[in-house]
């Protein structure tokens, strides 16, 4: 039983950690967790999601004058090649 418990936990944990900032911002997207986000990243796992839902969250925080979503939204768009935060901010959605 315990070799059993033992294999779990070491197929589980990987998995875990390999979790990035920006992932767990989508699960939990509190004002902690967006102030240690610095980019958009995904595990292979979390790229299956993806895409302007993970965007609708920070937006929707960003509404909810969350201040450090707004703070995370502007990282992010430094960070940007420019085409989705002038899409982001001109209301084309």
């Amino acid at each position: 039983m315990k070799l059993l418990g033992g294999l779990l936990l070491f197929l589980l944990l990987p998995s875990a950690w390999a979790e990035t900032e920006w992932e767990k911002y989508l699960a939990n997207p509190t004002s902690e967790q967006a102030a240690r986000v610095n980019k958009i990243e995904a595990t292979d796992e979390g790229t299956k999601s993806g895409g302007d839902n993970e965007l609708q969250i920070l937006q929707n925080q960003v509404l909810a004058q969350d201040s450090q979503a707004f703070r995370l939204t502007y990282r992010l768009c430094q960070s940007a090649d420019g085409g989705l935060c002038s899409k982001r901010s001109s209301g084309d959605y």
